[in-house]
């Protein structure tokens, strides 16, 4: 009876370590879905300006495009973790490569908000961001 005991004990410590192995495989279902077109409004040292960010997501995985007031439009990468969204892109001023990041949260107004930052300047500034009207 005890050996009984034991082999099911073992058997069933056996599969739940193996349920607990194969959830760490999959991957993570974000909160929340960003992906479509997007109003920013951003002020950064006094200067206030507009783009349009255009996302796609594949799970926590942001890509897509901004294009900003004289419209140009950089690449954008990113993700979603939880509430928080972060996306970034390189861009060019007077021949110095910017890195530019958003990190923003959702929150229950269905609007983005948070810091933008530059490097290699180390200027930052406020963002907000709203679902587009097509």
């Amino acid at each position: 009876m005890k050996k009984h005991t034991l082999v099911t004990l073992f058997s069933w410590m056996f599969f739940v370590a193996l349920g607990a192995a194969n959830a760490a495989d999959q991957p993570a279902v974000p909160d929340v879905m960003v992906a479509g077109k997007w109003e920013i409004e951003m002020e950064m040292v006094g200067n206030a300006s507009t783009s349009t960010l255009t996302l796609k997501q594949d799970g926590q995985k942001l890509t897509g495009s901004l294009s900003g007031p004289e419209g140009q439009e950089q690449p954008v990468t990113g993700k979603v973790d939880g509430e928080k969204i972060t996306f970034s892109y390189v861009g060019d001023w007077q021949g110095s490569e910017l890195n530019v990041t958003y990190v923003g949260k959702l929150n229950s107004t269905g609007a983005i908000t948070g810091m933008c930052e530059v490097q290699p300047f180390g200027i930052s500034g406020e963002f907000s961001a709203k679902r587009a009207k097509d």
